[in-house]
């Protein structure tokens, strides 16, 4: 992996952009990473000082999705999420995952505040984003080729 990919993850909270990337990420992260990493962040915790803020919790989110011939957005449904909230030295961060996950939901939060308040681990952290999201695009590539030849076409038909 080319190190000036990772750089994108290292910058400051306020940069939206970065942080939405970031937070994309570790929503869809491999788990025993993250939680990997997350305790390397808690291990530093005399230094870096964490707070939960909101402890995980499940909620729901509206499934929204694009009908293919007009272009109409729909709501399909809700699926279940687990949100936490820190506060790591003072830096807030936030994690959300799909499902069930209170102890993964709570490992993202820390690994968000973590490269938002520059600890130490943050390059690591990086490193490890860049990763993920090279792998969860191989992923969706693979998983739109698995489908691709199901794939219907309709032509809209005008009277």
């Amino acid at each position: 992996m080319d190190p000036s990919d990772t750089l994108e993850f290292n910058r400051d909270a306020s940069d939206s952009a970065a942080r939405n990337r970031r937070f994309e990420i570790l929503a869809q992260a491999d788990v025993p990473p993250l939680h990997t990493l997350a305790e390397a962040v808690l291990a530093d915790e005399e230094h870096f000082p964490i707070h939960v803020v909101t402890p995980p919790r499940p909620g729901v989110l509206m499934l929204r999705l694009r009908e293919p011939v007009r272009g109409t957005v729909f709501n399909a449904g809700e699926v279940l999420v687990t949100e936490a909230a820190v506060s790591l030295g003072g830096t807030p961060g936030y994690g959300m995952r799909l499902g069930r996950e209170p102890e993964t939901a709570l490992a993202a939060a820390i690994l968000d505040a973590a490269v938002a308040a520059g600890h130490p681990l943050s390059s690591r952290i990086a490193v490890f984003l860049g990763e993920q999201e090279r792998d969860v695009r191989e992923r969706d590539v693979a998983a739109w080729r698995g489908v691709a030849p199901t794939r219907v076409a309709f032509e809209e038909m005008h009277q």
